[in-house]
């Protein structure tokens, strides 16, 4: 029981360790170092943990902060996918469009779009002053 609290402790201080660098060059290999246990063992530990690869967790991660980042900023998508650990433009656009299903650009655009067009709606149903 207590080896089982202390592999799952492991993971969730293993998350917190990704999730503030994110930003850095991340390998399987340095995560294993940072939680003491073997490239192998982790990824074993990971995947019955949480279900998902350690490998897939990590670009899952950075695409949905890439995705916050082309919605929240106008940076070049070349920007944002080298921000987020992504080696080339090409790199980051093929895992971006298997992810949300379009490429950044257009993700980026229908986003601000269907914002437009809801801040037009709101603005629309708003109940006039009396007069």
């Amino acid at each position: 029981m207590s080896n089982r609290i202390n592999h799952e402790n492991t993971i969730e201080r293993v998350i917190a360790w990704i999730e503030e660098n994110l930003y850095r060059p991340l390998t399987i290999e340095n995560v294993a170092y940072r939680s003491g246990y073997s490239r192998r063992h982790i990824q074993y530990l990971f995947k019955k943990k949480t279900g998902m690869s350690l490998g897939s967790y990590i670009r899952e991660r950075r695409l949905v902060r890439a995705a916050d980042a082309l919605r929240c900023t106008s940076k070049k998508i070349l920007h944002v996918a080298l921000e987020h650990g992504f080696d080339s433009h090409q790199t980051f656009t093929s895992a971006f469009t298997q992810r949300f299903g379009k490429p950044p650009g257009k993700w980026r655009e229908d986003y601000m779009s269907s914002q437009s067009a809801y801040r037009l709606i709101l603005f629309l149903r708003k109940p006039k002053a009396p007069a």
